[in-house]
């Protein structure tokens, strides 16, 4: 068991102890007031040149409920001159106080903030693949670690794109000039034109329509010979 951890359990019954009070001597040390779940109590004495060595354990002792062992949490603190309250909260024996001599309390809430933001791995550690990534039924060699895959580059843009099978390319047709034929001249009905043109029917060509200059013997737009 580690020596410190030892100073934290009950001489009597060899439960865990629950800090109760904490407070700093002028000479240097650290005085803790303990006692267990079957109500056996005492006291500790730690030397603070340590205290990066101990604080951990004693934090956890401290945020330990004295009659179940259980965690306790923070309701509020009340600081007064060199003592700080503390009023924590136990899920089954509800509110719990406690008495931290308040530079003892400012350096333990720094050593919690620090523990609570540590990293999981430390820079110099090598960066293990996740559990679920690991290829099925392997581990690292002995002594080894996996080393994280380099990732593959990002893709570059495709400045080019080429047609699409699907849509063949698109082609300009020359634009069609439509050509209509004159259209002929309506038969005669031998009706008075009411429309006021007087216009003989034999001064177009029969074959073309084409107006055809009197006397002409044959089309000039067709050829055909004219009666």
């Amino acid at each position: 068991m580690d020596p410190i951890e030892g100073e934290f359990i009950c001489r009597k019954c060899q439960q865990p102890l629950s800090i109760d009070r904490i407070l700093v001597s002028k000479k240097g040390f650290a005085l803790f007031e303990v006692r267990c779940s079957k109500n056996h109590t005492g006291k500790r004495k730690l030397n603070m040149s340590q205290q990066n060595e101990w604080m951990p354990t004693v934090i956890k002792h401290l945020y330990q409920c004295p009659r179940c062992s259980s965690n306790l949490t923070d309701i509020r603190q009340k600081t007064e001159k060199d003592k700080t309250m503390l009023l924590l909260n136990c899920p089954t024996h509800s509110k719990i106080k406690k008495v931290v001599s308040t530079s003892f309390w400012y350096a333990m809430d720094a050593l919690r903030k620090q523990l609570s933001a540590r990293l999981a791995y430390s820079a110099s550690y090598a960066v293990p693949y996740a559990p679920q990534q690991y290829p099925p039924g392997q581990y690292p060699p002995q002594g080894q670690t996996y080393q994280q895959p380099p990732s593959a580059p990002p893709p570059q843009p495709n400045t080019f794109a080429p047609p699409s099978a699907s849509s063949p390319p698109e082609t300009i047709s020359p634009p069609q000039h439509e050509i209509t034929p004159p259209s002929a001249p309506p038969a005669s009905s031998g009706l008075p034109d009411t429309t006021g043109s007087n216009i003989d029917a034999k001064d177009f060509c029969p074959a073309c329509g084409e107006e055809i200059t009197s006397g002409a013997q044959f089309c000039t737009n067709c050829g055909t010979e004219l009666g």
